[in-house]
């Protein structure tokens, strides 16, 4: 069973993360985090630093045998998003 979690929206429209989720979900203090809507779900993750994308990207060069252009980095960086998202969004329930 997936682990659920309940928080309320203030008159300012913020919302307070429960400790158990941002222990869970690797949250810390300065994080950004992005909410995406889709067919009517809300999935809310944490934005990977450059330095976490930079990790995955020291592949990139060798394997392309050139020098990397910043287009090579944008398609990596989206390629690596939505991997990332997947990985998250698990199997859904409806």
């Amino acid at each position: 069973m997936m682990p659920r979690f309940q928080t309320k929206v203030t008159s300012k429209g913020q919302v307070t993360l429960p400790i158990s989720y941002r222990k869970l979900a690797g949250v810390e203090v300065g994080d950004t985090l992005d909410l995406i809507v889709e067919d009517g779900h809300t999935t809310l993750r944490k934005r990977r630093s450059i330095d976490e994308l930079a990790g995955s990207l020291r592949h990139l060069g060798k394997r392309l045998g050139r020098a990397v252009e910043k287009s090579d980095i944008k398609s990596a960086v989206a390629d690596a998003m939505e991997e990332q998202a997947k990985r998250s969004a698990g199997p859904r329930r409806r």
